[in-house]
């Protein structure tokens, strides 16, 4: 008879605990770029990055097999700076039109 504890132990073996890991952690797997910050957060294809400016995340960035994107528009790039960069253009405008909205 299994116990669900085994099972429990099981899953803790492929705990989702690491892919939340702040840039700061050492196990933490990162890119770093200039003036932004990449995260490994799972995939293998694409693989998802978070995407951080200073200590804050801005959103999800992923890697394909031929090319880069991002969470928020249907462009390719062809590097990880062109997708964060690309991803923090339009959450900055987005962040203007609701606080024009907003007044």
């Amino acid at each position: 008879m299994i116990s669900p504890f085994s099972l429990q132990q099981a899953d803790w073996d492929e705990s989702p605990e690491k892919i939340l890991l702040p840039p700061i952690n050492p196990d933490a797997e990162i890119i770093g770029i200039p003036g932004y910050i990449l995260v490994y957060v799972n995939g293998a294809c694409p693989r998802t990055y978070r995407v951080y400016t200073d200590d804050f995340m801005i959103g999800v960035i992923f890697q394909h097999i031929t090319h880069w994107s991002n969470a928020v528009d249907k462009i390719r790039y062809a590097e990880p700076i062109d997708a964060a960069v690309g991803l923090d253009q339009f959450m900055k405008v987005a962040r203007v039109s609701k606080d024009l909205v907003a007044t």
